[in-house]
C-alpha cells in the first residue's frame, strides 16, 4: 500500500511518465513511417493545404475534405519551407503535434471527470462510498488514452482524426465542467468555438455538435436560464463553421456542410456505386453523373480526368466533383446488414470488455439495485458517446473502412468514462483490492499489446527505410518529366499519388485494368498506348509492386532506378 500512497502523493510524476511514454511512442511511429504516407487521403490534404497558402481559393474550397488538417499541413510546409524530400516526415510531425494537443485535451477531460465523480455526494450511500484515488483514475484513464490514440488512431495515420479526438475530449470536458461549476456564458461560448473547430476538422462534427448543445441545455436545473447561453454556444459555433459552409455551398450551388457523409453512405451502406470504380452512371438508380471522367477505352477501363485545378490526382482531390449527381438511396436490407456488421464490430472492440468490467464493479459495489439509476445520472457523457458511435454505426460500413477505429476511438473513451464514473464502490477492503486488480490488468494488457506495435516500429527503424517514392520522383525528373506535367498510370493504387506529389506531376489518365493490358498481344498494347498518348500525357507509369513481363524492356518500358516501378515515355 505504501507504493500506492506514493503514487497518490506524486500524481504529477505519474502523469509525466504517461505523457513521456505517449510522446516517445508517437516519435517512434513518426520516424518509422517518415518516408511513407498512410493513404492517398494525405496527398489530397497536402495539395489542398498548398492551394490555401498560395491563395488559390477555387482549388482550396473542397466539399469532401475538411479544411483544418489541410491548414495545419499547409502552414507547416510554407512556414518552414519544407523540401519535397522531407514532406512526408513533416506530415508525421504535424500528427505528433496533434497527439500532444490530444494529451492536453484529455488531461482536461480527465480532471473534470474526477471532479464530477467526487461531486457525486448526492448518492444515497455517499458516506459509505470509496473515494477512488487519483492514481487509479490516472492509470486507467491514460491506459485507455494510450490505446485509443496510438493503436486505434496512431501518429502514422495521416488524417485529421487525432485532432478531432482532441476536440471531442475538450468538448466532453467542458460538458462536465457545466455540471460542476456555476453556469457561465464564457463556458458555453468556448464550447461552441471548440465544436466549430471540430466541424472544420471532420464534417461529422456538424450534426454531432447539436448533440452536445442539447446535452448542455440540461446540465443545469433551470433550462430557461441555460437556453440563452446554449444559443450563444450555437452562435459561436456558427461563426466558426458558417464561412466554410458558405464557401462549399456556393461552390456546389446547393446548401451543404460537406459531401463526405453522403458519399460514404452511398459507397459503403446503400452501395449504389462502387467507390473503387470511376462512376459513369451505369448502375441502376444511381443517378446521372454531372462530371463523369472521359472514357478512353471501355475494354481496358481507361479514364481521363480533365481539370484546371493544380493537384496530384484530380479524382481523389475532389471526389464530390466526380460523383456529383449521385442519388442517396435508402435500402432497408443493406442498412440492416451494415448495422449488424457494425454491431458485431462494436461488440468485439469494446462492448464485451465494457460489460464484463461494469458487471464486476457493480457486484463488488453491492449497489445492484441503484446501479441503473447511477448510470442514468451520467447520461450526458453517454449521450455524446452514443451519438458519435450511432452516427458511424448507421452512416458507414466500418468493417470495410480504412482503419475503422480512427472514427470511433474518442467516443469509446468517452463511453467508458460515462459508464465508470457513475459506479460507486463501498469503502471496503474487497473494493480496494478489486479496483487495484482491475487497474493492474488494464495496465498490463495494454502494455503487452502496445509492446507488439512498438516492436514492429523498432524493427522498421533498425532495418532502415528507403525513400522509394522520392527515388521514383527523382528518376522521373531526371528522365525529363517536369513539375506540372501530366502523366498516366497503369493501375488504380494509392501509392501512385505519393510519387506524383513529390515529382510535382498530375495523374490525369488511369488504366483501371492493368491485368488485361499485360495479357494482350504487343500490337494491342501499342494501340492502347497510342490511345493514352492522345490525352496529352508525357509518360505512363506502372503501379508499384506489379510483376512485369520479362519482355517488357523490349517494348519501350524503362525501369525507374532500383525500384519495381516501370515507365513508358512518349517521344516528342
Amino acid at each position: 500500500m505504501k507504493f500506492f500512497n506514493y503514487l497518490t502523493k506524486n500524481i504529477y510524476l505519474l502523469k509525466s511518465i504517461f505523457w513521456l511514454i505517449t510522446i516517445l511512442i508517437g516519435i517512434l511511429q513518426a520516424w518509422s513511417n517518415r518516408f511513407n504516407l498512410s493513404s492517398a487521403d494525405a496527398v489530397s490534404y497536402l495539395d489542398i493545404g498548398d492551394a490555401y497558402f498560395r491563395g488559390d481559393w477555387n482549388a482550396a474550397i473542397n466539399a469532401y475534405w475538411s479544411p483544418f488538417y489541410s491548414w495545419l499541413l499547409g502552414l507547416t510546409i510554407s512556414t518552414f519551407n519544407i523540401t519535397p524530400y522531407w514532406e512526408f516526415l513533416a506530415v508525421k510531425l504535424v500528427n505528433l503535434c496533434n497527439l500532444i494537443f490530444a494529451i492536453i485535451c484529455f488531461e482536461f477531460f480527465l480532471r473534470q471527470l474526477i471532479l464530477y465523480h467526487q461531486k457525486g455526494n448526492y448518492h444515497p450511500f455517499a458516506k459509505k462510498t470509496l473515494e477512488i484515488p487519483e492514481w487509479v483514475w490516472t492509470v486507467i484513464g491514460y491506459t485507455l488514452f494510450l490505446w485509443s490514440s496510438l493503436v486505434w488512431i496512431g501518429v502514422n495515420l495521416d488524417a485529421p482524426d487525432m485532432a478531432t479526438s482532441a476536440l471531442v475530449y475538450l468538448a466532453a470536458g467542458i460538458l462536465l465542467q457545466l455540471h460542476i461549476q456555476p453556469v457561465r456564458w464564457s463556458i458555453f461560448i468556448i464550447l461552441g468555438i471548440v465544436l466549430g473547430f471540430g466541424y472544420l476538422s471532420k464534417s461529422v462534427m456538424f450534426p454531432l455538435a447539436f448533440v452536445f448543445f442539447i446535452v448542455a441545455m440540461f446540465t443545469g436545473e433551470n433550462i430557461r436560464r441555460i437556453f440563452p447561453k446554449v444559443l450563444a454556444a450555437i452562435l459561436a459555433f456558427m461563426i466558426i463553421a458558417l464561412p466554410f459552409v458558405t464557401a462549399i455551398s456556393l461552390a456546389k450551388g446547393r446548401l451543404t456542410f460537406g459531401d463526405t457523409g453522403k458519399l460514404n453512405y452511398v459507397w459503403y451502406v446503400s452501395k449504389n456505386i462502387d467507390v473503387d470504380r470511376f462512376w459513369q452512371g451505369k448502375e441502376l438508380d444511381s443517378g446521372i453523373p454531372k462530371h463523369p471522367p472521359q472514357t478512353i477505352s471501355n475494354n481496358f477501363l481507361i479514364y481521363e480526368f480533365k481539370t484546371n485545378l493544380k493537384n496530384s490526382s484530380p479524382f481523389w482531390y475532389e471526389p464530390s466533383y466526380w460523383f456529383e449527381g449521385v442519388e442517396l438511396k435508402f435500402k432497408l436490407k443493406q442498412q440492416i446488414k451494415v448495422l449488424l456488421k457494425n454491431a458485431h464490430l462494436y461488440y468485439q472492440l469494446f462492448i464485451f470488455p465494457l460489460i464484463i468490467c461494469y458487471v464486476i464493479l457493480v457486484f463488488v459495489s453491492s449497489h445492484i439495485k441503484t446501479a441503473l439509476k447511477d448510470l442514468v445520472r451520467g447520461w450526458s457523457l453517454l449521450a455524446v458517446a452514443m451519438g458519435g458511435l450511432g452516427f458511424y454505426m448507421i452512416g458507414i460500413d466500418l468493417s470495410n473502412s480504412f482503419i475503422a477505429t480512427r472514427y470511433i476511438a474518442p467516443f469509446i473513451v468517452v463511453l467508458f468514462a460515462g459508464v465508470f464514473t457513475n459506479v460507486y464502490l463501498l469503502n471496503s477492503q474487497q473494493s480496494k483490492k478489486m479496483l487495484i486488480t482491475l487497474t493492474i490488468i488494464a495496465l498490463v494488457s495494454t502494455s503487452s499489446n502496445l509492446g507488439y506495435h512498438i516492436s514492429k516500429d523498432l524493427k522498421t527503424v533498425l532495418k532502415g527505410t528507403e525513400h522509394t517514392y522520392w527515388n521514383i520522383a527523382q528518376d522521373l525528373n531526371r528522365l525529363g518529366v517536369k513539375p506540372g506535367d501530366k502523366v498516366a498510370v497503369l493501375g488504380h493504387d494509392d501509392k501512385n499519388t505519393y510519387w506524383a506529389r513529390l515529382a510535382g506531376v498530375q495523374i490525369t489518365t488511369e488504366v483501371f485494368n492493368p491485368e488485361k493490358f499485360w495479357q494482350e498481344k504487343t500490337a494491342t498494347q501499342s494501340e492502347v498506348i497510342q490511345a493514352i498518348k492522345k490525352t496529352g500525357v508525357k509518360v505512363i507509369v506502372q503501379q508499384i509492386g506489379w510483376t512485369m513481363p520479362k519482355s517488357v524492356m523490349a517494348t519501350g518500358w524503362q525501369r525507374i532506378g532500383n525500384t519495381d516501378c516501370y515507365a513508358y515515355f512518349f517521344k516528342k
